[in-house]
């Protein structure tokens, strides 16, 4: 039998904290992010987890020549898509036109793209990263 031996090490209240909270929390039910019930129509599982509330859903991730965009959330308000490039360059911005549509990314080199979705009066309402693979 291992005897513990009292330290006098000060541990960080907040780290003692988020650590019981991680342990008090642990639900092993839980652990795969995609029920057959999330997933969209398509089967391809949404780049998103439909627990975290996000109210757009890019498909698939990594994307070839296309990437289909569905939002599900229609009090979201999302008017236009904008992507962007890691070094910040912007290379589309486009008016949502449907709930539900397909956008092409052959013009788009391979890469790594941040989608962000924006409100009418210019708020960020939701972004996402999609890796492009030509």
């Amino acid at each position: 039998m291992v005897k513990l031996e009292p330290t006098r090490q000060k541990i960080p209240t907040k780290k003692v904290l988020i650590y019981l909270l991680l342990i008090l929390t642990y639900d092993p039910s839980k652990m795969s992010i995609y029920s057959r019930e999330s997933l969209p129509a398509t089967g391809i599982a949404p780049v998103s987890d439909p627990g975290t509330g996000r109210s757009v859903h890019v498909f698939p991730n990594p994307a070839g020549s296309f990437v289909e965009l569905q939002i599900f959330d229609e009090q979201a308000d999302i008017q236009y898509l904008s992507i962007v490039s890691m070094n910040g360059q912007v290379h589309k911005s486009i008016t949502i036109p449907s709930n539900h549509f397909r956008l092409d990314l052959q013009d788009l080199q391979n890469g790594l793209y941040l989608f962000q979705f924006f409100s009418p009066q210019n708020a960020l309402i939701d972004h996402q990263k999609i890796l492009v693979l030509h």
